[in-house]
């Protein structure tokens, strides 16, 4: 978004409106797909050298959760504040700094839910919806099983 500075007088303030493509600003991921725009709604303030942008982002997308792979819907409506020194300067263009701020708001690890068990590492069974009856649940049960009897092996050696 090209913010043209030739029309805001000093202490003047503008309202703000614009939607991004997430595809064009190349945002789109295997595991998180945006189901609408990017939406800007915001004011930008003119204070002598300097331009204040604030306002709030939105968006909702489909997320692929980390653990089970099952997806999800989800919405972010965060504020934003950027600050730009416009001495001698026409126009800004904000579009970067709001693809950053997007970036930044995309968490590293996404879980369907905070207790989400994942998937079964044998079988690929959800685990969210029950145990499997691999062989694994029985060694996932003593995590140091396998490690106890390798020590005990060690021991009958000496």
């Amino acid at each position: 978004m090209i913010i043209d500075l030739t029309h805001i007088k000093d202490e003047e303030e503008i309202s703000l409106a614009h939607e991004y493509d997430p595809k064009h600003e190349e945002l789109e991921f295997v595991d998180y797909r945006y189901t609408t725009g990017i939406t800007l709604e915001g004011t930008a303030l003119r204070q002598n050298d300097s331009v204040s942008v604030t306002g709030v982002i939105k968006w909702t997308c489909v997320i692929t959760c980390s653990r089970c792979v099952k997806e999800f819907n989800s919405s972010v409506d965060e504020h934003f504040d950027f600050s730009y020194d416009v001495y001698d300067k026409k126009q800004i263009d904000i579009t970067n700094d709001v693809r950053e701020q997007v970036i930044f708001l995309h968490e590293q690890q996404y879980l369907c839910r905070p207790d989400c068990k994942g998937l079964c590492p044998t079988c690929g069974n959800n685990l969210n919806t029950g145990q499997c009856t691999c062989s694994h649940n029985e060694i996932r049960e003593n995590k140091f099983s396998q490690l106890k009897e390798i020590l005990h092996d060690k021991k009958k050696e000496k």
